[in-house]
């Protein structure tokens, strides 16, 4: 759960840029119109009243004013992403939620100290500790801070003033993260009646295919993230001369079905839960083909990252970068307490 500040002491901004804390500063009750401080572009400044303050910052001047009152105008209502007490890892995006009564043109300062600080101001809406100018979360890598202990303060600021800072205390431990692994597969020449235990070398043959056994799974909640796979890998597809490849329905669908059985089940695997090859998993999908492949990923948690690793394996390479193969879907799926915590499946074919 949220926490508010009850202390006095609250932080202006300079020039959208935070800094070591540099010059104290104190204002009483009754002091006789606003107090002026001169600071170096980038510094940051305490201010502790016995009240309340206002304030704005032009250039490399802050005027601070105390006032009996707070407008409310902006407020910090509450943080998506991390909770009080939450043990973080991995790449997660945090979410400032804030009420702008007024419509005001506004930044949010985020200050995460501990170890080692981070600090970030978002002029975009939604107001993310790292967002991009489409207000899509870029996501905050953990991993780039120690493990630790951490505390996040957030604070709205318009040109009247600020919002109350409002904090979370949450701790990081990435040591216990296992690292991303993925895996392989292409479609051996033969009738498979169990995953093959080393690479196939061989190009897939034609395999005869049964009518469907059961209809297409739920396509995939996180559309965007699915999207954002295919995008990549036909961009890299492009850059060695290779068609585009089309999103099929009973791929995603044989995709999805997969990844979110990796994820309920805990495993990582070619072979799912109830024994099936991924070959089994397309046909009962309904889809016909003459050749297919499959990618499977764990622990990567955005789609450029999966890509990547994929794209520096060799047997990964080879099936993304493979020309005959014209038709994709990929399958994506979660569970926080799984070793791995995000689950992949790439699906290939080329109907039959």
């Amino acid at each position: 759960m949220l926490k508010r500040f009850t202390q006095t002491l609250v932080t202006l901004f300079s020039l959208g840029v935070l800094a070591a804390l540099l010059i104290p500063f104190t204002a009483g009750a009754n002091s006789n119109g606003p107090q002026t401080i001169e600071m170096a572009p980038g510094d940051r400044l305490a201010v502790t009243c016995q009240t309340e303050l206002k304030g704005s910052v032009d250039g490399k001047e802050a005027w601070l004013e105390c006032a009996d009152s707070q407008s409310g105008d902006i407020v910090v209502t509450g943080l998506k992403g991390v909770e009080e007490g939450d043990t973080l890892s991995g790449t997660i995006a945090i979410e400032a939620l804030v009420k702008n009564e007024n419509d005001e043109r506004i930044r949010v300062g985020f200050e995460v100290a501990g170890p080692e600080n981070v600090r970030h101001i978002e002029k975009h809406t939604p107001y993310f500790l790292k967002g991009d100018r489409n207000g899509e979360p870029i996501g905050w890598d953990t991993k780039t801070v120690p493990d630790g202990e951490y505390t996040l303060s957030v604070v709205a600021i318009s040109q009247d003033g600020m919002s109350e800072p409002a904090m979370v205390q949450f701790s990081i431990n990435n040591s216990d993260e296992p690292e991303p692994t993925v895996e392989p597969t292409a479609e051996p020449t033969t009738e498979p009646t169990a995953e093959p235990t080393t690479e196939p070398t061989a190009e897939p043959t034609t395999e005869p295919t049964t009518e469907p056994t059961t209809e297409p799974t739920t396509p995939p909640t996180d559309t965007s993230m699915v999207q954002q796979v295919i995008n990549l890998t036909n961009e890299e597809r492009a850059a060695e001369g290779c068609p585009a490849l089309e999103a099929n329905d009973r791929l995603m669908a044989a995709a999805q079905g997969h990844s979110e059985d990796m994820a309920a089940n805990n495993f990582m695997s070619h072979t799912g839960s109830n024994g099936s090859s991924p070959w089994d998993r397309m046909r009962e999908a309904g889809y016909e083909y003459s050749r297919a492949a499959e990618n499977v990923a764990a622990g990567y948690r955005n789609a450029e990252s999966v890509v990547n690793g994929w794209m520096n394996s060799s047997g990964h390479r080879a099936n993304i970068l493979n020309c005959s193969l014209e038709e994709i879907g990929v399958g994506y799926a979660t569970n926080s307490n799984s070793d791995y915590g995000a689950y992949w499946t790439q699906k290939f074919g080329t109907p039959r």
